[in-house]
């Protein structure tokens, strides 16, 4: 699952989903949950959606393309979530109070290879575009090319920001003169044959 996440995230999910509900919840979050991977979260690694009509509790986990963005980072990310899920189909209640940490840590209990289930992640987030500013040095990631240097300014300093990387098409530099030179080696070996 770690080589060929992107594709088998939504087979991971719900194999991890079945699995913490019968270890953890005594498979009292139903079964056809549904797990949604949401593009739109950018920085919030997954949100358990808690609806209810009249006196019947439902929810959902989405989970984000962004930050979710390997095999441990959804482990942790989606029994997070069902902590959530389940507080609210047991008691009616949100957030992270005695009743989610009373959860989280009977998770880490009953899943003792788990790290510590904690409120928010810390995850650093990798984004495609990065922007510096010009005066302070700070920087800002973004998914897209949506930062408007004409009028955005550093929070910090207020100085003008410019787009340093662009992850897509930087991967790593030198590696592209490193083949560029390998080429020419073998080009120049063919010539003295």
């Amino acid at each position: 699952y770690t080589k060929k996440f992107k594709q088998l995230r939504s087979e991971l999910s719900e194999k991890l989903f079945n699995l913490y509900n019968e270890k953890v919840f005594f498979n009292k979050l139903v079964p056809s949950c549904p797990l949604k991977w949401n593009k739109r979260l950018l920085k919030t690694a997954g949100y358990c959606c808690q609806s209810r009509k009249g006196n019947l509790r439902s929810f959902r986990i989405e989970l984000s393309c962004k930050v979710c963005d390997d095999a441990e980072r959804l482990r942790d990310t989606l029994i997070h979530e069902m902590c959530h899920a389940m507080v609210w189909m047991q008691y009616g209640e949100r957030g992270h109070g005695a009743k989610w940490q009373l959860w989280a840590r009977k998770s880490n209990l009953t899943l003792k290879d788990l790290p510590p289930i904690t409120r928010c992640h810390s995850y650093k987030i990798t984004t495609k575009f990065t922007y510096q500013c010009v005066r302070c040095s700070y920087k800002v990631g973004r998914h897209s090319r949506s930062l408007n240097t004409d009028k955005q300014v550093c929070p910090y300093c207020y100085g003008t920001f410019q787009l340093v990387t662009n992850q897509k098409n930087s991967s790593d530099p030198d590696k592209g003169i490193i083949i560029i030179m390998v080429l020419l080696f073998f080009f120049f070996f063919l010539l003295l044959l």
